[in-house]
């Protein structure tokens, strides 16, 4: 055999090899069938000029655990531990927002005392993951819940925090009259899932999945975003500089029939999960505002100011009514399914402590947001016969 035809063979051999193990990867990870919201073991640290965000420190982290998660690792088989999941928009995510200053891991810092462990029933540990996506309707969030609740053994509690993201979605899209259902793309829900599509070129390989997952896992690579705030600066400012401003409401009928009906369909698979269920209904920074405060806005326009070009955004009044619209029917759902819920409204502070725009927590107001769930948490459990 000649060396040519040699190194061909080796090359078959190879490319053969390469085929099959590429076969097992894909048979393996829709064998899991495990749907996640953050790829697994991701750290992200954030870098920010305080400029732009003088409510924050320069630096924040993010870890996503094991379970795609953002949270501690989750417990280990056997441990008794309290467990909970945050589910929302992306007030619920807190996506600026260091590790241990979500809303989510200050209700687990308060429970995780040992007396309020022991008033929970007596937990060795307690543990809150946040699965929360920013700009995901309801109906995403339920076929979100449907696809990963059935891996948890246990879950103790969920906390709900929706409402925003259907408003603003739909007035991105032009207020339509009426919204489709379905009509979303799974890679917007989850990073990382098994029904592909899977291909031969190296982005689209489960070979890659898997050894980027194990590369995670073992080295524990840092994505660094050194200029996060950046792109919120150059939002605001096209928001200030915009010319047009909408103060009438359109007519959001078709939008909130889509909302309560999705938002029912969500607490009740939530609730039939056996964990409680606790909605906390969406806040904002209602008006009026001082100029200071209205120069931090930059949401609700027509488009998407994070990705292109806005040029027509709603007035804080308009805002307000639709959001007033949107809780009213998010608290008459959770009284129709029986589901606790927390009106934080009148507990928050309406300021740039609280709120750094429209809609998310500064690092304080998502320390007092924490606190009230906490309580919420403690009081019904006490409440709660046997």
């Amino acid at each position: 055999m000649s060396a040519l035809a040699g190194a061909l063979l080796a090359l078959v051999l190879v490319a053969g090899l390469v085929a099959l193990a590429e076969l097992a990867a894909r048979w393996s990870v829709r064998r899991a069938g495990r749907y996640y919201r953050y790829a697994p073991y991701w750290r992200t640290r954030k870098d920010f000029d305080v400029a732009h965000l003088p409510q924050f420190p320069p630096t924040t982290w993010t870890e996503i655990n094991a379970e795609g998660e953002r949270g501690d690792p989750p417990p280990r088989p056997g441990e008794r531990v309290f467990r909970g999941l945050v589910i929302g928009g992306s007030a619920a995510e807190c996506i600026y927002l260091d590790q241990g200053g979500t809303w989510g891991a200050v209700v687990q810092r308060l429970l995780g005392t040992a007396e309020h462990r022991a008033a929970l029933g007596g937990f060795t540990g307690v543990h809150v993951g946040n699965v929360s996506r920013a700009i995901v309707p309801c109906e995403q969030l339920a076929f979100m819940m449907r696809k990963m609740l059935p891996r948890y053994g246990r879950l103790d509690l969920i906390l709900v925090m929706v409402g925003a993201a259907d408003l603003l979605s739909w007035l991105e899209r032009g207020a339509p009259k009426t919204i489709a259902s379905g009509a979303f793309s799974i890679d917007k829900i989850f990073e990382q899932h098994p029904e592909g599509p899977f291909g031969w070129s190296r982005r689209r390989m489960a070979l890659r999945r898997l050894a980027g997952n194990l590369h995670r896992r073992v080295r524990r690579p840092v994505h660094v975003e050194a200029d996060a705030s950046g792109w919120l600066s150059r939002a605001r400012a096209m928001r200030a500089a915009a010319p047009h401003r909408v103060d009438v409401a359109p007519d959001a009928t078709g939008m909130l029939a889509h909302f309560e009906r999705h938002l029912a369909e969500l607490l009740a698979f939530t609730k039939a999960s056996g964990a409680r269920v606790i909605l906390i209904r969406q806040p904002w920074f209602a008006p009026p505002h001082s100029a200071a405060e209205e120069a931090q806005m930059w949401n609700f326009g027509l488009g998407r100011p994070y990705r292109e070009k806005v040029d027509s955004y709603y007035t804080g009044r308009v805002v307000d009514e639709l959001m007033r619209r949107v809780d009213a029917c998010a608290a008459a759902v959770a009284s129709a399914a029986g589901v606790e819920q927390i009106d934080l409204m009148p507990q928050l502070t309406r300021s740039a402590r609280t709120f750094y725009d429209e809609l998310h927590f500064t690092p304080e107001g998502a320390e007092t947001v924490g606190r009230i769930v906490a309580a919420a948490v403690l009081q019904g459990h006490a409440r709660a016969p046997g």
